[in-house]
């Protein structure tokens, strides 16, 4: 499961938000629109979120955490290797 972050998009105004999430630092001169659930920080998915959605996630979890991990593997391997044509010494050294 991945999120997208709307402002990424080419057409961001094409998407409109389910919920505004940390409203509580939001800028002031952002107007959340009448109608649209916001909150101050986070918010729990099953007060928000159709039991449709929650079922959905519930069975990409497992596969998330898969490719998590994947990710988290290569991303050391390249950091190791960036390291090793860099020149730089890829063992951590103790500070003793």
């Amino acid at each position: 499961m991945y999120y997208v972050r709307v402002g990424t998009l080419d057409q961001p105004t094409d998407i409109k938000p389910d919920i505004h999430i940390y409203t509580s630092s939001k800028q002031p001169w952002v107007i959340i629109p009448d109608g649209v659930p916001s909150v101050t920080e986070y918010y729990e998915r099953s007060d928000v979120w159709s039991q449709e959605n929650l079922a959905r996630r519930k069975v990409l979890e497992p596969l998330q955490s898969v490719h998590w991990d994947q990710w988290v593997i290569e991303a050391r391997r390249k950091r190791k290797l960036a390291m090793e044509n860099s020149g730089a010494a890829v063992e951590s050294k103790s500070l003793s």
